[in-house]
């Protein structure tokens, strides 16, 4: 499961991700996504302004880039936020407010 990975420290190579969501509680939470060996997506969240620190990897499933986050921001949120309730939406480079919320 994801929440068992280890990732090093993504300091020295976090230019290599891209921003794609910001969301918050009463916290502003960064959400970064990588394409790794054209394969995998790793995501990347910093937390107000923290360090980021990977937070999930998965096999890329579908053929557009905004299918794929979408997947995965479904699994991100169903198996570690439903106890907080959801995000609210904040910025984003690629999906609107109202896709966000459905």
């Amino acid at each position: 499961m994801n929440s068992q990975l280890d990732f090093v420290d993504i300091t020295p190579i976090f230019n290599k991700f891209h921003f794609f969501l910001e969301t918050m509680w009463d916290i502003d939470i960064q959400h970064h996504y990588r394409i790794i060996d054209a394969s995998f997506i790793q995501i990347a969240v910093s937390v107000d302004g923290t360090d980021p620190k990977i937070k999930a990897q998965y096999k890329l499933r579908y053929s557009s880039l905004k299918e794929n986050l979408r997947f995965v921001l479904e699994e991100l949120f169903e198996t570690n936020l439903l106890f907080n309730g959801y995000p609210k939406f904040n910025k984003s480079k690629l999906f609107s407010k109202q896709e966000f919320e459905r």
